[in-house]
């Protein structure tokens, strides 16, 4: 086997009906891996395989089998995550050492593509919810329309101006402590974004540093057993 694919998830919106969905890219071609790698993911929550999800073959391409109905619109997410370790000794391999050594080179690749796709997804939450909220300057003065609108009530339900002022002073502060509570709640959360980054950056070099080492610990084996 060998990994010429790139791709390593694959993303859709549930229509409510769709129960089996094809583990490929767009143009068709299978993604290669190993059945305990697969994560599915319905909303950014995990199924359990056997409970919530299964999987079947269509060839080479595998076929997974969502165990019950979920919402329409619900946000379905295939991903494979490839174990970063290496478990086989290839200097006690005999005839079958290249077919291992190929294996190695493939499990290395996937999780080289596996850890940047995960990078990047990570990248792109935090660049939708970086965005800087902008208070108009004119925040206090809505459309005069809704002014007059909010006074005519006001005068029918037979406010005198003294109530009419206290209850446009309550507006205003629920008005401005809810722009606050928002703004507020988006900087926790972009800070927490930020946060997750920066580990999981730490973590991919860590990642890349120890495939690197694996790499190269594979290439002296190889050179050593077909020297």
């Amino acid at each position: 086997m060998a990994t010429r694919n790139l791709i390593s998830a694959v993303r859709a919106t549930l229509d409510g009906d769709q129960q089996r969905f094809r583990f490929e890219s767009d143009d068709g071609q299978p993604i290669p891996h190993e059945t305990s790698d697969l994560v599915v993911k319905i909303n950014g929550d995990p199924l359990v395989f056997r409970e919530g999800w299964s999987t079947t073959q269509d060839g080479d391409t595998a076929i997974i089998i969502l165990l019950k109905i979920h919402p329409r619109g619900s946000e379905l997410s295939i991903e494979r995550h490839t174990q970063l370790i290496q478990d086989h000794n290839f200097r006690r391999q005999g005839a079958n050492s290249l077919n291992n050594v190929e294996k190695g080179m493939d499990h290395l690749t996937r999780a080289v593509q596996d850890g940047f796709r995960r990078l990047m997804d990570v990248e792109r939450i935090v660049s939708v919810e970086h965005r800087v909220v902008e208070i108009p300057a004119n925040v206090a003065t809505p459309d005069p329309s809704l002014v007059t609108a909010l006074e005519q009530h006001m005068s029918r339900a037979g406010m005198t101006a003294e109530d009419k002022a206290e209850l446009s002073e309550i507006i205003a502060t629920v008005v401005v402590s809810e722009f606050a509570g928002l703004m507020e709640q988006q900087a926790h959360r972009v800070a927490a974004l930020e946060r997750e980054l920066d580990n999981i950056g730490a973590n991919n070099e860590r990642r890349i540093a120890l495939l690197e080492t694996q790499m190269e610990r594979l290439a002296i084996a190889t050179r050593e057993e077909f020297a």
